[in-house]
């Protein structure tokens, strides 16, 4: 566990073994995550928003991701255009490293 002082051969010490199972994995998306990125819906408002929107917000290179500006977690609309950002896949790595 990031920040624990415990020495372990293991990946969790014993303290944190029993809550490992219920720690978020940012790196697998839930079911419903995946079932709304693969829709017909989003791929289109997706292609829409990058053919208005060819650049990135960021640095002006050449758009390939369309990006939530306020998380679907966090609340944030999941097709509504104002809440959509164009940007170049290092730009959205950036943003997503951060966690903003």
């Amino acid at each position: 566990m990031p920040g624990c002082p415990e020495l372990t051969y293991d990946r969790f010490c014993e303290k944190h073994k029993a809550g490992s199972q219920r720690e978020y994995d940012k790196t697998r998306r839930d079911t419903d995550a995946d079932r709304f990125y693969h829709s017909a819906r989003w791929k289109k408002v997706r292609a829409m928003h990058l053919s208005r929107n060819p650049l990135c917000v960021v640095c002006g290179m050449p758009a390939t991701m369309v990006d939530h500006i306020i998380e679907i977690r966090d609340g944030g609309c999941r097709l509504c255009d104002d809440n959509l950002q164009s940007m170049c896949i290092p730009c959205h790595n950036r943003k997503t490293k951060k966690g903003q």
